[in-house]
């Protein structure tokens, strides 16, 4: 082809392809099926993106399991008894969970507010102009926990059939609500997340130093409380550290602040407590006395029942607390426990909000009193109380 203009054919056919060619507009088709792509990618990166994080303690007595439930939480994985734990998993680990969450909309007010909002039904309260309000989109739990539900009865006939799935038990003590089937408009708003557990487990040998536990309860939302089945002495440590942390969290009195006991800021705080027995695989091994040479449960599933009565802290509202048994040897039930866990630590973040909600509404009608007793100066005050209040929040969800 070189210095030469007779081409053969199949030269021709290709010069002739090349001066045809044009860079065509991609179809419509292609151009939709790019732009599904990415919607679908961005919403795969917003569902892996965790809608809160939870910060739990896990503690225990030495040698109850609990590195071992929190590398079996996050990798899957059991080192075995005889071997060392992981270092990894050591000091605590963060691993993701999924629960069913509804918003706070779709749930029904509080008794507490609701009594606020009808206690008074001809007092409105004025707006002021320019301003604007937003109301709170807390997720909760869905309506499997919602107090309002009948109380289901227990029935002592129904304990043999724990023996075989005693494992996956969660038993909330204030006795399980009666499932209803929910509204069209609840089965739409009900939600799957995904919450980050970052979960700190306390050093079995810092379990006497109370200024280390006290540090340890006050930068945690809640506490896993691990006790073994083989040691009865582990559950005594148990509810020893129950018992501190009821006093820890204890609202303030005059006598605890003449004292200078422990507390300080924390008290009066929500804090959730899980009590969980570990090792509950070999309940039933030796029980026809050959169970080949294993150890035997020493703490049965009623005892550890018993103990979790009474066990919440004062703030939580709940005096039992829920209680499972689990098995990070063959991982059952561990998820369940951090499962449990956010939805408790849930539970109390949406009371402790219904209380600020409540206290402000009630600041709210006693400044409406006074507007209607006082003239020029009393409207001036409400005014600026209504941006304190409304004007900040919309400020602060909006940076949020």
């Amino acid at each position: 082809m070189v210095n030469s203009l007779v081409w053969s054919p199949e030269e021709a056919k290709y010069l002739k392809a090349i001066f045809r060619w044009q860079e065509t507009e991609p179809s419509l088709d292609e151009e939709r099926k790019r732009q599904q792509a990415e919607e679908d990618e961005r919403r795969r990166q917003q569902e892996e993106k965790p809608a809160g994080e939870f910060r739990v303690l896990v503690i225990g007595g030495r040698g109850t399991g609990k590195t071992a439930i929190l590398t079996r939480f996050g990798q899957g994985t059991f080192h075995g008894e005889t071997e060392p734990p992981d270092p990894f998993y050591e000091r605590g680990c963060r691993h993701p969970i999924t629960l069913e969450v509804t918003p706070t909309s779709a749930l029904p007010t509080s008794a507490t507010a609701h009594a606020l909002t009808t206690s008074s039904p001809t007092t409105t309260i004025p707006t002021p102009k320019g301003t604007t309000t937003k109301s709170y989109s807390v997720p909760h739990l869905s309506s499997s926990k919602q107090p309002s539900s009948p109380p289901l009865k227990h029935h002592h006939n129904n304990h043999h059939n724990h023996n075989h799935n005693h494992n996956n038990h969660y038993n909330h003590h204030h006795h399980q609500p009666t499932p209803q089937n929910p509204t069209p408009k609840q089965q739409t708003q009900t939600q799957t997340q995904t919450y980050l557990i970052d979960a700190l487990e306390m050093p079995s040998n810092q379990l006497l130093s109370n200024p280390l536990l006290a540090q340890a309860l006050s930068i945690t939302e809640a506490a896993v409380l691990v006790y073994s089945a083989r040691d009865a002495a582990s559950l005594q440590l148990a509810q020893g550290l129950a018992e501190f942390m009821r006093e820890h969290f204890a609202p303030a009195s005059p006598t605890s602040v003449r004292s200078g006991g422990v507390g300080g800021v924390d008290r009066g705080r929500a804090y959730p407590i899980v009590l969980v027995g570990n090792k509950s695989e070999v309940e039933d091994a030796g029980g026809d006395g050959g169970g080949g040479g294993e150890e035997k449960v020493v703490v049965s599933r009623a005892v550890g029942l018993r103990a979790a009565r009474g066990m919440g802290v004062a703030g939580c509202g709940v005096a039992d607390v829920p209680f499972l048994e689990v098995s990070a040897k063959t991982g059952e039930g561990v998820v369940e426990v951090f499962e449990v866990v956010g939805r408790e630590v849930l539970r109390v973040r949406r009371a402790v909000r219904e209380r600020r909600e409540v206290a402000e509404r009630e600041r709210l009608m006693s400044a409406v009193g006074s507007v209607q007793t006082a003239g020029g100066e009393g409207r001036r005050r409400w005014r600026a109380l209504w941006r304190t209040l409304f004007g900040r929040r919309e400020v602060v969800e909006g940076a949020r």
